[in-house]
């Protein structure tokens, strides 16, 4: 009976050193795959994607933006927050 305890024991225990590595893989197979993707495609895929990559370019040309001139008839017109400043200097 103490045989199979302790055979149990490294079953157990084996598996577990196994499964320390399971997640990080699988992370580092994500991130690779996320990254090619991501060079792979030369454009955004949606709108909201692009409106943030075309900020950041502003950004990057003329400085934090103070006005939005295109949309003239809005309050942002003259009067423009950006919410997602940083998130946007990450495209720049």
């Amino acid at each position: 009976m103490h045989q199979s305890k302790s055979s149990s024991e490294s079953i157990t225990t084996n598996s577990l050193k196994s499964n320390n590595w399971d997640v990080p893989a699988w992370a580092v197979i994500f991130i690779l795959l996320a990254g090619a993707l991501h060079l792979y495609i030369p454009y955004p895929l949606d709108s909201d994607t692009a409106y943030h990559n075309a900020v950041g370019r502003l950004i990057g040309e003329h400085g934090i933006l103070q006005a939005f001139p295109w949309t003239p008839f809005s309050w942002l017109s003259d009067h423009y927050a950006d919410k997602e400043l940083l998130f946007h200097l990450l495209f720049h």
